[in-house]
């Protein structure tokens, strides 16, 4: 999938990708660890981002693309935590950085 990844970043797309962090099934550290192999330019370091005042999850910006989790979820975001993945999809779709503390 690297190469989709490379061919991808060339298109000018804005690219998030997310996952829970309780993730068994795609973990964040296996996630990390093939964007760890893209090399790819840290622009914003690995930060909590803030939901309702609490830790919504943590994010990693790069100058290609946004990683992210969500805090308390598991393989499907969206159902595990609707407000959080919510605020994700609401900060992608207006392409604003996820709010930090």
């Amino acid at each position: 999938m690297l190469p989709v990844y490379q061919s991808l970043f060339k298109s000018d797309l804005r690219i998030w990708i997310y996952s829970g962090d309780l993730d068994s099934i795609v973990s964040t550290l296996s996630t990390r660890s093939w964007i760890k192999a893209l090399n790819l330019t840290i622009v914003t370091p690995w930060y909590a981002w803030n939901y309702t005042n609490q830790v919504g999850g943590w994010t990693e910006v790069y100058s290609e693309m946004t990683f992210a989790t969500v805090r308390g979820s598991g393989h499907q975001p969206p159902v595990d935590k609707p407000g959080q993945a919510l605020t994700l999809f609401q900060h992608f779709i207006e392409g604003k950085a996820l709010p930090s503390f």
